[in-house]
């Protein structure tokens, strides 16, 4: 399930003028733009001209990178996305109309240094996708359906047998196993053990160092952990989400609050060697204190790793129409950055490292796998909706159930649509990937990808970020302060400006009081 957040920092100076700067943490498979009040406006509830346009993107890692090739778009999906998107101003947009197709016809002035061998060497990751919960949570966007009696051993067949015939084809060592939905737990005992048998012989000729799954905290008993512990899965990640069962009903969630202690209980019991528990902040009616709580409960759990999402509103989602019903009141933006700033302060003094923008870790214990992700590694993707890149190469499959078992009947495949990502588009991605982490872009990292260097082709904007304390740049990383992760979309947008339009980004347009900026988001767990 997916989680994305924004809300308002007052009185952080942005180069080009002070405003109200808007931010918003990110973390697992995601991210999001807020646009500077340059274009059209979502209609709705929000009087014109008063709110931003949210330019939504999964809060996944893997998905994040490819929500516009995900859409069902004729052509260039990534042109069209960002045509309409905020990420560009009207000048910038002018520019990728008439430069972009010369750049693909004619061969782009970005040419990518030839690192395939590089390419293998570096980790890829496994997703397996299995989108059954108990019941759809309305603020949920990712492809999920209510198991409500479903036999779901077809679908773990099919599964099963893509898998294979994926990593037989991919021909890559894989390095971490991610198995997400949905609520992978919440399959019978059966078909549970097949799938993870079938994932216990990919560890087998694998150098896998790192095996998570997800669990709602109603779903996880002796017996299903145990089958975990067996099947050799080093991490389990449980959506507990909030401590308080008002906070929980309106999440719509089917867990309460006792149930999670329980489960971490029976999984630390059993063997399992790392936890995660993920939470949200900016649920309707939610206050610090009851925010400050959950924090506390959570911390006092010992778990190895924590991600704290802010609750975002997305298009066709049950809390959507709500919201424009005038049936759902969103928590107070300015509530939301306190109560951001509460988990960093609060997580960093218990020991925790923020090391991506809404992940926090013990020592030695961050999630290998969302790094391969953010660090734009390969990664193959199982299962209905799920996505993978290998080698240039972006494909989703198709995102039913239904459709899913049949194509992969008929023709041994269940890919609805693919794209090669060209080298200014894998740039984009890179600065927008490396830049949720707290370690920042890597400069030897996209020399060796591009052949060139990045403190050059982003000289001018990233002085001018340095001198307001929104970056730091040294001879290994370009990276986001402190302060830079309140504005991230801004300092993301110029680069990404560069880079598709070939030529330095004008400095960002002064901005409106009441204006929001915001940054990358990301989604929580079963």
């Amino acid at each position: 399930m997916r989680i994305v957040q924004s809300f308002f920092r007052p009185n952080v100076v942005v180069p080009g003028g002070s405003e109200n700067t808007r931010r918003v943490p990110s973390s697992r498979n995601m991210m999001r733009f807020t646009s500077i009040p340059a274009g059209p406006r979502r209609k709705g509830p929000d009087s014109p001209g008063s709110r931003p346009v949210l330019y939504p993107v999964p809060a996944r890692p893997s998905t994040t990178t490819h929500r516009a090739a995900s859409a069902k778009r004729p052509r260039r999906p990534w042109k069209t996305t960002l045509l309409r998107s905020p990420l560009l101003r009207a000048p910038d947009a002018h520019l990728l109309r008439t430069r972009y197709d010369r750049r693909v016809m004619q061969g782009t002035p970005f040419q990518a240094v030839d690192s395939s061998l590089a390419a293998e060497r570096d980790p890829c990751g496994l997703y397996v996708h299995i989108p059954f919960c108990e019941t759809k949570c309305g603020y949920c966007d990712f492809y999920s359906v209510a198991l409500k009696g479903r036999d779901p051993a077809p679908l773990v067949d099919r599964v099963m047998h893509e898998l294979e015939t994926r990593l037989r084809a991919a021909g890559r060592k894989i390095h971490t196993i991610f198995c997400g939905g949905g609520t992978p737990t919440l399959l019978p005992i059966g078909p549970l053990q097949r799938l993870l048998d079938a994932l216990t012989r990919v560890r087998a000729v694998h150098p896998v160092g790192e095996f998570t799954v997800e669990a709602n905290p109603a779903t996880v008993d002796d017996e299903k952990a145990a089958l975990l512990a067996a099947a050799g899965v080093t991490r389990v990640s449980m959506g507990a989400q909030s401590f308080h069962p008002a906070e929980l009903a309106t999440l719509e969630r089917i867990h309460q609050p006792q149930d999670v202690p329980r489960s971490v209980r029976v999984l630390r019991r059993s063997g399992i060697p790392q936890l995660n528990l993920d939470l949200i902040f900016g649920i309707p009616g939610q206050t610090m204190r009851t925010w400050q709580e959950s924090l506390h409960r959570a911390i006092e759990l010992e778990p190895d790793h924590l991600a704290c999402y802010g609750l975002t509103y997305e298009p066709g989602t049950r809390f959507t129409a709500l919201r424009a019903q005038g049936k759902l009141q969103p928590c107070d933006e300015g509530l939301e950055t306190e109560m951001y700033l509460c988990a960093i302060d609060t997580l960093e003094d218990a020991g925790f490292e923020q090391y991506e923008i809404s992940n926090f870790a013990r020592p030695g214990c961050r999630c290998r796998h969302n790094l391969i992700y953010w660090r734009n590694h390969d990664y193959i993707g199982v299962g209905p909706s799920a996505a993978g890149c290998l080698r240039g190469r972006r494909y989703k499959n198709v995102a039913d159930i239904s459709a899913y078992i049949r194509r992969m009947d008929a023709e041994g495949s269940a890919e609805a649509e693919s794209e090669t990502l060209d080298p200014p588009r894998r740039m984009v991605e890179m600065v927008m990937m490396q830049l949720r982490l707290r370690d920042g872009l890597s400069v030897s990292a996209f020399r060796q990808r591009f052949g060139m260097d990045p403190r050059s082709l982003f000289r001018d904007p990233l002085q001018r970020w340095q001198s307001h304390g929104i970056v730091r740049v040294d001879d290994e990383r370009i990276a986001l302060t402190r302060r830079g992760l309140l504005v991230a979309d801004a300092v993301i947008r110029e680069l990404a400006a560069a880079i598709w339009n070939g030529i330095p980004a004008d400095p960002p347009p002064q901005a409106n009081a009441g204006t929001a900026l915001s940054l990358p988001v990301r989604s929580g767990t079963s």
